[in-house]
């Protein structure tokens, strides 16, 4: 995998998580612990500290960003 796109599978995952986390923060109104659930994450801090980790913002900064503008 790596070889073809320069990302690892790994990688190539986490974006496509924060890809989904982004489409229901923008487009539904489930709370953060909805979407954690619904990404697989067991507890709602170990989303939370993922997002931020892999976007420099928390999944309420990301909300709150986006209807903003």
């Amino acid at each position: 995998m790596k070889k073809n796109t320069g990302k690892t599978t790994q990688k190539l995952i986490h974006e496509r998580i924060i890809e989904e986390a982004n489409i229901l923060l923008r487009h539904s109104n489930y709370s953060i612990k909805e979407i954690a659930w619904s990404l697989h994450f067991k507890e709602t801090p170990h989303f939370i500290n993922f997002y931020k980790k892999h976007t420099n913002c928390t999944p309420i900064e990301y909300r709150n960003t986006y209807f903003l503008h």
